[in-house]
């Protein structure tokens, strides 16, 4: 499972900038269910230097700051089903928005 910008910068996470590039002036608290493969690749280097990957109940939860950014709701994206955004609500409601007309184009080709 690649990264769609090739090798992440690990000096980046370390200073507290984020691998992940972004255009964005809005900082979020991002907070999403992830698979345990994903979880993996994740933890290093992490998205931001406070991103935290918890297992609970079986399931891991990723916390981080990050900028909200289009190339951010394009890594989400690029995920598939092994992210699930949960926070916050607003980043959710425009990936579900995306996906479902995704779907609808599919459906109507």
């Amino acid at each position: 499972m690649g990264h769609p910008w090739g090798e992440r910068d690990s000096s980046r996470s370390r200073s507290g900038k984020s691998w992940l590039p972004g255009s964005g002036n809005q900082i979020i608290r991002l907070q999403a269910r992830v698979d345990p493969d994903l979880a993996r690749v994740l933890r290093e280097p992490p998205l931001s230097r406070d991103q935290k990957i918890t297992l609970r109940d079986g399931r891991h939860t990723l916390t981080a700051t990050v900028r909200r950014s289009w190339q951010l709701v394009f890594y989400i994206l690029s995920q598939g089903e092994r992210m699930t955004i949960l926070k916050p609500k607003s980043l959710r409601d425009e990936i579900v928005a995306t996906l479902r007309r995704s779907i609808e184009q599919y459906e109507s080709a």
